[in-house]
């Protein structure tokens, strides 16, 4: 698959260009192909004041594009372009996101097209995009969506990325509301394949940051898939903004927007998953950020100093003391009795009380979970064949309301 290589260049930002150089510098020693530097040449364009140097060692010269006037071809390299592709579905994701359903008209194959929509920081969005190559180039596992290649468009910055085909989101199913996700065995096979796909993430040393049904996708075989790596980082990067949509599935440390965090944020996304497949829905119906914070309060009762200490050197946290008052309890037991229509067994409640431990340190890792007596106990996991029932019912729950649209037109 198609790799960005970017040797060196000034930027606006000085912490812009360590984080480019950085991830340039890791690609090109994976690519070792000089001649992919045009291929990104549209999108390098659009940094004022940009000037490449060669780092291939070759002698070669890239071409001189730190004047904005230099061309944008329609074909670059070696990537090709969309007209090489067919979408036959388009989903508008909450994220600044196109998901496309689609056809390879080249290979003859199914595909997922990810565009990312323009953004009003060009400098920023490149640094997202190297990153996320970075990643996705490198990761190979039955429970993340696997990368084929990059494909140009016409504009500065107008790129995406072609993965394997997919069946559909998590996020649609919850939407339609089919009972059949919610079954105790369906919820234990999303678990254990969302938990498998997050030890091998951790293993290698990468943090997702943003797991939410959104970002999770199941294959036509049944496979439950991670994507969108747009905020991902590795363990020791130095930290950027998590750039998400949606604050219900993050951590209390990502919610005060702390620099100091590990794996564990994704421990805790993926039990606010597990927790809404139980109650069949959030346990917080806000969005906003303060209003997340208060309602996990809510939930597990304010942070105690015994149990997380770091919580009270988090900034802002001294406007948040007002919950310490009127929020002292964890009713997350309570809560489950007065919302669940299932009965939860004690191994499943015990899974999720570890996983929604305040004090990050002390939260399972993703190899522990896999282990909890929870997913030795019946009923065990279905198997994938009724996920791909499940996908059949979503399918037919999507013509319907097409209908439906077209006779109200």
């Amino acid at each position: 698959s198609s790799v960005f290589h970017i040797v060196n260049f000034r930027a606006r930002d000085a912490e812009l260009k360590s984080e480019f150089q950085s991830v340039a510098l890791e690609l090109f020693s994976i690519s070792r192909n000089f001649n992919l530097v045009k291929s990104f040449s549209h999108i390098m364009n659009s940094i004022p004041g940009l000037d490449m140097i060669d780092a291939a060692g070759d002698g070669h010269q890239p071409p001189n594009i730190s004047d904005n006037s230099f061309p944008i071809p329609v074909n670059i390299g070696n990537m090709r372009t969309e007209g090489d592709f067919k979408y036959t579905t388009i989903y508008r994701l909450k994220a600044p996101i196109t998901l496309c359903k689609g056809n390879d008209l080249q290979y003859k194959r199914e595909i997922t097209l990810v565009v990312y929509n323009e953004t009003q920081d060009p400098d920023d969005e490149l640094a997202d995009i190297l990153h996320e190559l970075q990643i996705i180039s490198e990761l190979d596992h039955n429970n993340v969506l696997k990368f084929y290649e990059t494909i140009a468009g016409n504009t500065l910055l107008d790129v995406a990325f072609v993965f394997e085909p997919h069946g559909g989101l998590m996020s649609e199913i919850i939407s339609q509301k089919i009972e059949k996700l919610y079954e105790p065995s369906v919820i234990k096979n999303i678990m254990r394949e969302l938990f498998t796909a997050l030890g091998y993430l951790h293993k290698n040393r990468i943090i997702h940051r943003d797991i939410q049904p959104e970002n999770i996708m199941f294959a036509s075989t049944g496979v439950l898939k991670i994507w969108n790596f747009r905020s991902a980082r590795r363990f020791g990067q130095k930290p950027r903004k998590v750039k998400v949509n949606e604050f219900r599935y993050q951590s209390v440390e990502l919610l005060m927007q702390s620099e100091k965090y590990d794996e564990s944020v994704d421990i805790w996304s993926a039990n606010c998953i597990f927790t809404q497949l139980w109650l069949k829905k959030h346990f917080c119906p806000e969005h906003g950020r303060e209003k997340v914070l208060e309602g996990i309060f809510k939930l597990l009762g304010f942070p105690k100093k015994d149990i997380w200490d770091e919580f009270f050197t988090f900034p802002g946290v001294n406007d948040l003391m007002v919950f310490n008052r009127i929020l002292r309890y964890n009713i997350i037991d309570a809560y489950f009795k007065m919302y669940c229509d299932r009965v939860v067994s004690p191994n499943a409640m015990d899974l999720i009380h570890r996983c929604f431990r305040y004090n990050p340190k002390t939260r399972p890792k993703a190899e522990y979970c896999l282990l909890h007596p929870y997913f030795i106990e019946e009923p065990r996991a279905c198997p994938v064949e009724e996920i791909v029932t499940l996908l059949d019912h979503a399918s037919i729950c999507d013509q319907l309301r097409a209908m439906k649209d077209k006779k109200s037109v």
